[in-house]
């Protein structure tokens, strides 16, 4: 859905007469956003997008919302949401807070391939952006990014998060894993 502002038959696209100017302009309506040009060598970002998936599973329309509200509310909250899948056909959230208290939803998924999906972490907020864009979830291993798709073709890449090993504590209790940002 396009902003009634933005609408492509009042659109323009204005660059400065300097040809020594980093900047440009678009303009629709009333609205300007200028921003300056990059010069370089970028990487190429198909790169990133992964091509092969060893499993794939599917969060049913009728618990893609619920899950979806779920890890928004995590958001500030909690670093990581791991993803596991422990009884077959379900997917298991687990988030841990700061104080190790450990809050885990489980939600029916169709798993479409031979192998279990494998266990991966996710920032809670990407997850649900994610997710919003479709139900599909394709993972390679624990530590390569992963996709969303949804029916119309629209994907997101999404980019996991590694956590260390939980540690027990002088008690015996575990604690919650530390995360730490994949590379």
């Amino acid at each position: 859905m396009a902003y009634p502002d933005f609408t492509t038959r009042d659109a323009a696209i204005l660059q400065p007469k300097k040809t020594d100017s980093p900047h440009i302009q678009f303009r629709s309506g009333p609205h300007t956003l200028i921003a300056r040009t990059i010069e370089g060598q970028y990487p190429n970002y198909r790169q990133v997008i992964p091509h092969e998936f060893l499993a794939e599973a599917t969060i049913p329309e009728s618990h893609r919302s619920a899950v979806i509200s779920w890890l928004k509310s995590l958001d500030g909250r909690s670093p990581t949401v791991r993803l596991t899948w422990e009884t077959p056909g379900h997917l298991t959230l687990t988030h841990w807070d700061a104080g190790a208290a450990q809050a885990t939803i489980q939600v029916p998924v169709s798993v479409s391939s031979e192998d279990q999906p494998p266990a991966i972490s996710f920032a809670p907020r990407y997850l649900a952006e994610a997710l919003a864009i479709g139900p599909v979830l394709r993972l390679i291993d624990g530590i390569s990014p992963g996709l969303t798709a949804g029916p119309s073709g629209s994907f997101c890449v999404i980019m996991p998060c590694r956590l260390t090993e939980a540690v027990a504590d002088a008690e015996g209790k575990a604690t919650a894993p530390a995360p730490a940002m994949a590379a």
